[in-house]
């Protein structure tokens, strides 16, 4: 199977639904062609915040949450990795 990586704003720009609707019609439509698609987004430790808009840790961001939130959604929670501060975690 041909292989697909498919990179962007999701969990950067939560609540924003035009910036995910880009992405996944890149992903969404190269799996209709066959690819197995894995999508991957970076986020730094300031672009972590809270409901209030402030800044907090990785696994308690409203980021990490909306990014879990779309990939469940859209069918691609096993084929999706949200890299925090390049590599600590995963």
């Amino acid at each position: 199977m041909r292989r697909a990586i498919v990179s962007g704003a999701i969990a950067n720009k939560y609540r924003n639904g035009g910036e995910p609707w880009i992405r996944l019609s890149w992903a969404l439509g190269l799996k209709r062609l066959g690819f197995e698609v894995c999508f991957v987004e970076q986020i730094g430790r300031a672009s972590c915040v809270d409901a209030g808009e402030i800044e907090t840790s990785f696994e308690t961001s409203v980021n990490l949450a909306w990014f879990r939130a779309v990939m469940d959604q859209f069918g691609l929670t096993d084929s999706c990795a949200l890299i925090y501060e390049n590599g600590e975690q995963i």
